[in-house]
């Protein structure tokens, strides 16, 4: 008993500096996302969130869906640590630079020029990327204390350098250019991170061929979900860009960006309690259904609060935050923010997928719901605007989330998992009362 409160509470201290530097990380991005709002003007900003969503799935490729399955892999601790972090690092960092030089020769096919260079440039930070296996290493040690400061330092100091060229009026293009910035100095802090916990970086020159087949035999299935996950996220914005323009995705930009900074909360829960769910996801005990259903009502619920509160003060928060410039996007931030409760239990069953070794469920529910989702914008952004494209991403979202999880036999714990959170009274009936 003594040894299993013990490790609730390194557990409960790791979430705890995991989900302040993410809250930090959040609400810095926010901030810095309103000030970039109101000085670049919905076209700009426009411009700058396609050049983010085109890069955006870039990245989902290059990560290769190991982030999960390398914790995994080492919170179990069957194979070398080092060889499974230098093999990760050498896999990434391959793949990194391959979609660079495609990305390259892919660019022509943008009318703009501009865009074309701007896609380029970004494009790099993919490579500094590669540096993020150590930030799996922490999670997987459940010692997430000084990787969180540094990683907060970070941020703080790029949150400032974007807010002194703001107070110089900068052009558009420097902003790009700070993307690539951000990715060094994190991939620097890291590479600190992982010294002073007296570890060495040339464990990152280390690779084994059977780890590489082994880490991508099971990432695979995550990373194509990954991939579809991105394309998820970002197509409707491309979408938008196709058939309406930049200053209106400037408008779906803005009232998009509470529900996807609130949404990053549940990733964070589900990232901080990963390798709980690595041991206890395939557990059927009352004990473990207990405590999974806890991650999930919680996430469910803070996300409900969240959305009536967003839309009660839609108003305030636009026209405050962002100026008169941006009041259309006050009736898509009520209605995109009702999405989610539904996505943050979403993100919730991914881990817990990934974490009993079902990545080919999530590949297969993400895939369908991307589809659908393509399926649905076509139809309605060109007939209903901005409105389409948030019925769309609401409708998908709810099919791949919670639809394909009812309907699939194998999946009837989680099922009950996700009943529990909604029905919040169940799982308060079976919890001690002292």
């Amino acid at each position: 008993m003594i040894q299993k409160k013990s490790i609730s509470k390194i557990y409960i201290k790791n979430t705890s500096w995991l989900l302040l530097e993410r809250v930090f990380r959040t609400s810095c991005n926010v901030l810095i996302g309103i000030f970039l709002a109101r000085y670049l003007a919905p076209e700009n900003f426009g411009v700058y969130t396609y050049v983010i969503a085109v890069v955006g799935i870039s990245s989902g490729i290059a990560k290769l869906g190991l982030d999960s399955v390398v914790v995994r892999e080492l919170s179990i601790g069957h194979l070398s640590k080092n060889k499974i972090l230098g093999t990760a690092f050498r896999l990434k960092l391959i793949t990194a630079l391959g979609i660079f030089f495609i990305g390259l020769a892919g660019v022509s096919l943008f009318n703009s020029t501009t865009i074309q260079f701007y896609i380029s440039l970004v494009l790099i930070s993919n490579i500094f990327q590669s540096f993020e296996v150590v930030d799996f290493y922490f999670q997987a040690e459940v010692k997430n204390r000084m990787i969180s400061i540094l990683k907060s330092l970070q941020v703080l100091i790029a949150t400032i350098v974007k807010l002194i060229f703001i107070y110089f009026n900068a052009t558009l293009e420097w902003f790009i250019f700070l993307i690539i910035l951000d990715w060094l100095l994190l991939s620097f802090f890291y590479g600190v991170s992982y010294l002073l916990d007296k570890n060495k970086l040339k464990v990152l020159c280390i690779f084994d061929s059977k780890i590489a087949i082994k880490l991508l035999s099971s990432s695979w299935p995550v990373m194509l979900a990954l991939i579809s996950s991105m394309l998820y996220m970002r197509i409707d914005q491309l979408m938008i860009q196709h058939f309406l323009g930049y200053e209106s995705l400037g408008m779906y930009a803005v009232a998009t960006k509470f529900y996807e900074a609130w949404l990053m909360l549940p990733v964070i829960l589900s990232i901080s309690v990963m390798p709980l769910l690595s041991k206890i996801g395939a557990d059927h005990s009352p004990h473990s259904h207990e405590k999974i259903t806890i991650i999930y009502a919680i996430a469910f619920w803070a996300s409900v609060i969240f959305a009536l509160t967003s839309s009660l003060f839609s108003e305030i928060i636009i026209l405050f935050l962002f100026g008169i410039s941006y009041s259309e996007a006050i009736l898509y931030l009520e209605i995109v923010v009702w999405i989610a409760p539904i996505a943050a239990i979403g993100s919730i069953s991914t881990r817990h997928l990934i974490g009993i070794g079902k990545e080919k469920k999530v590949f297969y529910r993400t895939i369908t719901g991307l589809a659908i989702n393509i399926f649905l914008n076509l139809l309605m952004i060109p007939k209903l605007g901005l409105i389409g494209a948030i019925i769309s991403s609401g409708i998908s979202i709810f099919i791949t989330h919670i639809v394909f999880t009812f309907f699939d036999k194998e999946l009837i714990n989680i099922r009950s998992n996700i009943i529990d959170s909604i029905y919040i009274w169940r799982l308060l009936k079976k919890l001690p009362i002292n």
